[in-house]
């Protein structure tokens, strides 16, 4: 009765992130092991590539860039070594809509900035329903996330 237990190099996984629209939001993992670590972070399960919305998908740090409604799911980092590749657990990045001008708190401000928006047909106010169109829908799904808050 030999118990082995194998562990990878992973040693702090990612937490969960929120961002508000048009935001930026970090995730890192720390990984200990002997020579080259090689890292590639995921959404979904499927690799990520630098670009307009991601730096640093090769690096233990994932920074996601001008965050957008197609950015929210669950990003993991896999870390490959001699011994193999290990994936750290998953940790989900949300977006918070209500936090219009992405200044960290869901307060008045936020809904002054954005009906100044919608006022003067702001294509920035579509970003939640992203119908294409400036109109009450947007105001309506504004509102429902203005009272919703961030949690």
């Amino acid at each position: 009765g030999v118990t082995v237990s194998i562990t990878g190099p992973i040693t702090a996984d990612p937490v969960p992130v929120r961002s508000c629209l048009g935001g930026t939001s970090s995730m890192s993992v720390e990984a200990r092991g002997s020579g080259n670590i090689n890292y590639t972070w995921r959404k979904n399960k499927l690799p990520l590539q630098d670009g307009p919305h991601y730096s640093g998908v090769n690096t233990p740090t994932l920074s996601v860039l001008n965050a957008r409604v197609a950015d929210q799911g669950m990003y993991d980092c896999v870390a490959s070594v001699c011994g193999g590749a290990f994936a750290s657990a998953q940790a989900e990045l949300s977006i918070c809509y209500a936090d219009y001008n992405c200044d960290g708190s869901v307060n008045s401000q936020d809904f002054f900035d954005f009906i100044s928006g919608f006022m003067s047909e702001d294509p920035r106010v579509d970003s939640i329903n992203l119908d294409g169109y400036v109109n009450s829908q947007d105001l309506m799904d504004f509102i429902a996330a203005f009272f919703a808050g961030c949690n």
